[in-house]
């Protein structure tokens, strides 16, 4: 009987290791070969998003009126962002509550996976509207240009 106790409860760390480990790829956390924490996890994250859509946008060199129409798309980036990292520092405060008690309970650690994973749609299609909103602000060369990259970047994925 003993022997089976000590396999289920082998058997429940591995799971939870498997979970946290889980968890990590899911919100884009993992060790990085020894160099600290992945950039994801950081707190400058959005900051590095946003200035990556920036230098990406420059490139198309938008009019007055399309700039500030980035603007607008990209405040609203920004507070999606920063309401992403927060929910995601409220799971981790979740999951660690539950991973430090006594008897950690598999069940609803689960169960925190799942509600992250149920939100992740909604999180995409927004981010798609977003980039929808912006293509539909470029004209015709712009929207070319756009479209070319697109291609050159499929081309490097050959299926």
């Amino acid at each position: 009987m003993k022997l089976r106790k000590r396999s289920f409860i082998i058997g429940g760390i591995a799971l939870l290791v498997a979970g946290v480990l889980f968890i990590g790829l899911l919100t884009g956390c993992r060790p990085f070969a020894g160099h600290g924490p992945h950039r994801f996890c950081k707190k400058d994250f959005s900051e590095h998003v946003l200035k990556r859509m920036d230098r990406e946008v420059n490139k198309f060199d938008l009019s007055e009126a399309q700039n500030a129409k980035y603007e607008e798309i990209r405040q609203r980036v920004a507070a999606d962002l920063v309401e992403g990292m927060e929910r995601k520092r409220q799971l981790f405060f979740e999951f660690q509550s539950e991973i430090n008690k006594e008897e950690p309970d598999l069940n609803i650690i689960v169960d925190l996976v799942k509600d992250r994973l149920r939100d992740m749609p909604d999180v995409v299609e927004k981010q798609l509207d977003y980039f929808v909103e912006f293509y539909n602000i470029l004209d015709e060369d712009q929207k070319a240009e756009l479209i070319q990259k697109f291609q050159k970047k499929m081309k490097r994925c050959d299926v």
